[in-house]
């Protein structure tokens, strides 16, 4: 029996379990969308299910209950910017004394925050999208596995030669997983800003273990 979320028409979130007929039994109400994906746009009104990459849910159960049609609504929600840990790295970064360009489009990969002062670019990246080695919100889902591994193989790809793109021509590049974001977002907003203003090299921001860090970003493999 599978596990999801779904927003009712009364704009209320619950949490449901699939009935082997694909239909939804036991809704219990949530008082807000609690490890939802944070790279869903909840705004429509209509009832719509996802099992996306959010914390408490499977994503072994990832898209089991949804028909051809609901997956594909699903994914059209599915923001590629501005994305709640997006917005929570640009608060913090702000209230550093950071000023910053949005998703340059003259820039390899369009990153998500530019900083042309400090020539530095952030990628503020979903763990489930951007396939984050080791971590829980990472897991390839059973289904459709095929068309899963190479849909997020081309998503690495896209970075790896995004990032690569960067470093040949002198930006530094920090990437900031979603998991670090959850797990600390103040700890984040420190340790970033630290690295735009004084730091050398290319860093990735980790929340692993409830634990967040900071590491150097291993070199594109391209």
């Amino acid at each position: 029996m599978g596990r999801c979320l779904h927003l009712g028409r009364n704009g209320k979130f619950e949490r449901v379990h699939a009935g082997a007929g694909n239909g939804f039994e036991a809704a219990e109400p949530l008082a807000q969308p609690a490890g939802a994906c944070e790279d869903v746009d909840y705004t429509d009104g209509a009832a719509f299910a996802f099992t996306c990459c959010g914390q408490d849910l499977d994503s072994d159960d990832m898209v089991d209950v949804m028909s051809a049609d609901k997956r594909s609504a699903l994914m059209s929600r599915i923001r590629g910017k501005d994305t709640g840990p997006e917005l929570r790295v640009r608060k913090q970064l702000w209230r550093a004394g950071f000023r910053y360009r949005l998703h340059d489009k003259e820039l390899p990969g369009k990153p998500d925050l530019v900083l042309p002062k400090w020539k530095t670019v952030v990628f503020v990246h979903g763990c489930f999208w951007h396939c984050h080695a080791g971590c829980p919100y990472f897991r390839l889902p059973k289904t459709r596995p095929d068309f899963w591994d190479e849909k997020l193989r081309r998503n690495q790809e896209r970075d790896e030669t995004a990032i690569s793109a960067l470093i040949d021509v002198g930006w530094r590049v920090a990437v900031v997983w979603e998991c670090a974001v959850r797990s600390d977002p103040d700890a984040v907003g420190r340790k970033l800003a630290a690295w735009a203003g004084r730091g050398k090299g290319n860093i990735q921001i980790e929340g692993l273990d409830q634990k967040v860090r900071s590491r150097q970003l291993p070199l594109p493999r391209i």
